[in-house]
């Protein structure tokens, strides 16, 4: 996955040199009229190469290897963290703060996030937080939407480029239910109670929902009976049955996170 990264990385990069490139040295072509589309051989054609000679010089080739980068990091960062995640033995709390969970799997808190959190930003302070990485190389995943009465509250689902695929939460007057996730080219059978599907455009993905509590003990407890039915699992798991977890139980698991700082995913390095 991350070879594949770097191979796609490597061919953007080129393919900007050579637009660039072409760009600064050829004589534009006359205006195709819009009436007159690109046949399909004009369109398989490959992109034409740099004049001999065309100088890049350090700055242009700085500019578009920042580019490059930025274009590959959100990809690489998540592929950092299914490697992370394909080593957590059960739903827990890594290092007591951080809800994780194996991949196809979501962990909640069951209060507000911890100042000392550093796997990953959480800008906001009034909700519950939870958090899964999304593997469809493996099956789709289900994942279940309790009814939340007048909370505010949303899942962020994002794919590998951090694109968001899913609309799914009390802005969208989304009904309680169990919603399917597929990655692309599934073309499986959607089971009999699915309320909706969408699909990725990429095999990772990242679930993230987050639960309005306000900052009282009495909401504190009442929330628990809410976020407990916010469950994810494969789909060769649904039985159509709404399944429950007491967040509150789950263990605490070791951390290697460090530092005041968020923890780095992408080393511009490797």
């Amino acid at each position: 996955m991350l070879k594949a990264s770097r191979r796609s990385v490597f061919k953007f990069l080129v393919a900007m040199f050579i637009v660039a490139a072409g760009c600064q040295q050829q004589t534009p072509e006359p205006t195709r009229p819009t009436s007159a589309p690109a046949t399909p051989a004009e369109s398989a054609a490959p992109l034409p190469g740099p004049i001999p000679g065309t100088r890049l010089t350090p700055e242009y080739v700085s500019a578009v290897g920042r580019f490059a980068y930025l274009w590959g990091w959100p990809m690489v960062n998540i592929h950092n963290r299914r490697i992370i995640m394909g080593k957590v033995p059960e739903m827990g709390y890594m290092g007591g703060i951080v809800p994780v969970a194996p991949p196809n799997q979501l962990a909640m808190l069951h209060d507000y996030v911890s100042p000392e959190e550093r796997l990953v930003a959480c800008p906001n302070q009034d909700v519950v937080y939870g958090f899964g990485l999304l593997d469809f190389s493996q099956e789709p995943v289900v994942v279940q939407v309790p009814d939340f009465g007048d909370r505010f509250w949303v899942y962020q689902v994002v794919d590998q480029r951090t694109d968001s695929f899913v609309q799914i939460g009390k802005m969208y007057g989304t009904k309680p239910g169990f919603y399917l996730l597929t990655g692309p080219g599934w073309k499986g059978t959607v089971p009999s109670g699915i309320a909706g599907v969408f699909h990725a455009k990429t095999t990772l993905g990242v679930i993230v929902p987050r639960v309005f509590k306000d900052d009282t003990p009495e909401d504190t407890q009442a929330v628990q009976s809410v976020i407990a039915p916010i469950m994810m699992y494969p789909l060769s798991k649904f039985t159509g049955q709404q399944e429950t977890k007491q967040w509150s139980t789950l263990p605490n698991l070791p951390s290697s996170s460090q530092g005041d700082e968020e923890t780095k995913w992408v080393d511009p390095q490797a």
